[in-house]
């Protein structure tokens, strides 16, 4: 998984950085809050978007490799896990009001999962 710099409305395009290697302060989580555990699957996605888009806190993005992931995990398990992440991320949008409309979601997040893979 290669990531890249935070820039806002880039959630509404599909993205998110890689949470093994999202760190925060004490105070960030302090200002955030706690993970929404209504959302069954997504809600560090949804914690995501809560601090860096409407928050608005600060990030800096490190280009090194910190954390090899094997491909797996409850979000990408099945077929229906991967809808139900990314019906939760959509939830978590219109919530927020950022929403941007289901193809400028899908499509960049189609073209930058081709990139990761093939690029």
């Amino acid at each position: 998984w290669r990531s890249r710099s935070f820039e806002f409305g880039l959630f509404s395009k599909g993205w998110c950085p890689a949470h093994p290697t999202f760190f925060i302060r004490r105070s960030a989580l302090d200002e955030v809050g706690l993970f929404d555990l209504s959302y069954p699957i997504g809600n560090d996605v949804e914690w995501m978007i809560r601090a860096l888009e409407v928050k608005r806190l600060k990030s800096v993005f490190i280009p090194n490799v910190l954390v090899k992931m094997r491909v797996g995990g409850i979000s990408n398990s099945s077929f229906g896990a991967v809808l139900s992440q990314n019906l939760t991320i959509i939830k978590a949008l219109k919530k927020f009001n950022l929403w941007d409309g289901f193809v400028n979601f899908f499509f960049h997040k189609l073209i930058s999962r081709a990139v990761q893979r093939f690029g």
